[in-house]
């Protein structure tokens, strides 16, 4: 048996739909992500995807959450969604500024998500993460999610092999949803909400059951399994994450 370990949490915290569906009424919004870090011990932060936080945002992140908290960035969209990767070095640059503020020890994984018009390309995308580990000042595991079913093919598993990087096991159809990671040593899962219109709905104990056997399964392995449910619609991705953590042994 190896030293694997499993990590469970949500995709995001500052949901306003969550206020007194979540958290409790008149909690105050700077205290839910330490709302967050009581119940679960890592978080997958959506809104660096959308804008690079500040360096102190990150630091503020960091002193608010216990020490064995972990944070899974996503990277930014104008790197992955306006430049598609090619000439990105600039944007790659300012955002690994911040990122890098972030203490080792504080990391999960690095998202990287494609758009759903980016067809298959490994050449670019090995070229990518060759370029940005030479630009990163530190170590970072990163775990890429295609949003496109042409990625999907054993040539790609392989260029992730080789460089390292996981592929993101997620289930949202006809979007490079996959089930079976491939050969690193860590698992990447996000759970987008098992409704059609996407981060919705709630996970049948079933369905949990079944993650859960699977996860116990990497974890047995000896990787290390970060999951994150980001079916906030409703406050399910809590709930479901806190029913999959109690099903499981985390440690």
């Amino acid at each position: 048996m190896g030293s694997g370990r499993a990590h469970i949490g949500t995709s995001g915290w500052n949901y306003k739909h969550w206020r007194n569906l979540i958290y409790p009424p008149k909690f105050a919004q700077k205290n839910w992500l330490t709302f967050i870090a009581d119940r679960f011990d890592t978080v997958e932060v959506n809104t660096s995807f959308y804008r690079i936080p500040k360096q102190e945002t990150i630091t503020a992140w960091q002193k608010s959450t216990p020490e064995n908290f972990l944070f899974a960035l996503k990277l930014w969209r104008g790197i992955t969604h306006y430049r598609k990767l090619k000439n990105a070095a600039d944007l790659t640059s300012r955002f690994l500024e911040v990122a890098d503020v972030l203490d080792p020890s504080r990391r999960a994984p690095l998202l990287l998500q494609l758009p759903p018009n980016q067809k298959r390309d490994i050449e670019k995308l090995e070229a990518y993460l060759e370029e940005f580990r030479g630009l990163s000042n530190s170590q970072w595991q990163i775990a890429v999610e295609f949003r496109s079913d042409d990625w999907l093919h054993r040539d790609v598993y392989k260029a992730l092999d080789r460089q390292k990087a996981a592929l993101c096991i997620h289930d949202m159809p006809g979007r490079g949803a996959s089930q079976e990671p491939n050969d690193v040593n860590f698992v990447y899962v996000r759970r987008h909400g098992p409704a059609e219109g996407r981060y919705t709905g709630s996970y049948s104990n079933g369905l949990l059951t079944t993650d859960a056997k699977r996860i116990e399964g990497w974890v047995y392995e000896g990787r290390s399994v970060y999951v994150y449910y980001n079916n906030d619609i409703g406050g399910h991705a809590f709930h479901n994450a806190a029913q999959l953590r109690s099903m499981i042994d985390v440690q």
